[in-house]
């Protein structure tokens, strides 16, 4: 009997803890979210959005042809510099549901913002 008592009591306190931090990352989320237009856009995010289309280019379009894997432009693109953040930008704005990056960062009017120095 005892046996049983304790796999249930093991099963409510996993049930409670489960409840509880749910509870405490939805309320975390939640709140991280409603204030998100609110936070300012730091220059190496702003850097990062600017670089996203390296994963377009690779990833979607599979285009090395492309000047910007190559050339300098003096802004965002830096043919020296390793692309694993703007990878995970890129793929970000893929999984928000941005198909064209280049086509919304022109939409959005992307280099006439101006980041938080």
């Amino acid at each position: 009997m005892k046996v049983v008592s304790n796999t249930k009591t093991k099963q409510r306190s996993t049930f409670l803890s489960t409840i509880i931090l749910s509870a405490l990352l939805f309320s975390i989320a939640t709140n991280y979210f409603q204030n998100l237009n609110a936070i300012p856009l730091y220059i190496d995010e702003w850097l990062f959005m600017g670089k996203s289309y390296y994963f377009d280019l690779l990833f979607i379009n599979r285009n090395l042809s492309d000047k910007r894997w190559y050339e300098p432009d003096g802004l965002v693109a830096e043919p020296t510099q390793p692309k694993l953040g703007p990878y995970v930008f890129g793929a970000a704005l893929r999984a928000a549901g941005v198909k064209d990056i280049d086509a919304y960062q022109q939409k959005i009017d992307y280099y006439k913002t101006s980041p938080h120095f």
